[in-house]
């Protein structure tokens, strides 16, 4: 996608809540939710790039989000940015409603089924065996003493008791209202930025995407505590419509000239330092760990996790 790379857009890539986030967070990186991240950027780009008809954008959605729901079901309540990016395409909100329909009957189907089958201790020994693991809940670091496969032995009564008491230790309430309200300030401002270029009806379908989306999502917010997950998949998503809409500006205006090309030497001086300094200290939640900051946090990770040399 055609990008004008503007500064806005440049905070957005580097934050420490956008794509960076997984790599950030290796304990918890690379969970199921990377598929659906995928999913949404290659449909964002096949949009950009061809003119795909209302079957073929039915059928793609289709197989997206049946597999992102099967690898986890709370990706369901995300599957609206798929509309959005239908209808910021440039389809009308009944021909992107009717393309989604399938979809979206197909997703809550299988969430559905999903709901139905919460697992149990034998259905986890089993997956850990197939992994060359044994079920440990004890609280080791191995695959098996945590996470997905750990709360197949778990009910929702245990799953809601645990977010609860992580967010009166954790401060929940107090911390990640912080984090959401850094995260997606470059967002709010990259999208006054759009509203100036009059793309106000484009706008306004992100935005109230983002509030039914989120709304959904509020289910996750009771009963997992990975509150900074659920959190950055929204703002990751925000910013793939956002990289969206501006390859949508480049096209029509057809200057693929970055205005920051344009800028002085002090000015992209002075851009460079705050990238830097909020790419590094903008702090991210870890869901039960404490806050921390963004880029520095990983370095830390990173000395305390090398192995010592040898001798």
């Amino acid at each position: 996608m055609a990008s004008s790379r503007n500064v806005w857009l440049m905070a957005l890539l580097l934050s420490p809540a956008t794509f960076w986030f997984q790599i950030l967070h290796p304990h918890n990186g690379f969970n199921k939710e990377i598929l659906y991240l995928a999913t949404l950027s290659v449909f964002a780009v096949l949009l950009s790039k061809f003119q795909i008809s209302g079957i073929m954008a039915s059928l793609y959605m289709s197989i997206a989000v049946v597999l992102v729901v099967l690898s986890h079901e709370g990706m369901v309540f995300y599957a609206p940015y798929f509309f959005a990016l239908l209808v910021i395409s440039g389809k009308t909100v009944r021909q992107a409603a009717i393309e989604c329909s399938v979809p979206a009957l197909l997703g809550l189907a299988v969430a559905y089924l999903c709901s139905q089958h919460s697992g149990n201790v034998e259905a986890a020994s089993q997956i850990c065996s197939s992994l060359g693991y044994k079920l440990d809940l004890e609280g080791n670091s191995q695959i098996c003493a945590g996470g997905a496969i750990a709360y197949f032995t778990r009910s929702m009564a245990y799953a809601r008791a645990n977010t609860l008491d992580s967010m009166r230790k954790y401060h929940f309430l107090v911390v990640f209202p912080i984090f959401a309200a850094i995260a997606i300030l470059p967002a709010v401002a990259e999208s006054a930025r759009m509203l100036r270029s009059r793309m106000k009806r484009e706008v306004a379908v992100l935005w109230t995407t983002v509030v039914i989306s989120f709304l959904g999502t509020v289910i996750l917010f009771v009963y997992a505590y990975d509150w900074n997950r659920w959190i950055y998949i929204h703002i990751a998503s925000i910013t793939v419509l956002l990289l969206f809409m501006d390859g949508k500006i480049q096209r029509k205006s057809g200057d693929e000239t970055p205005p920051n090309r344009q800028m002085t030497v002090k000015r992209q001086a002075a851009w460079a330092v705050i990238y830097v300094l909020y790419a590094i200290l903008c702090f991210t939640p870890n869901a039960i760990q404490a806050a921390s900051l963004g880029f520095l946090n990983r370095l830390t990770h990173s000395q305390h996790a090398m192995p010592p040399a040898a001798s």
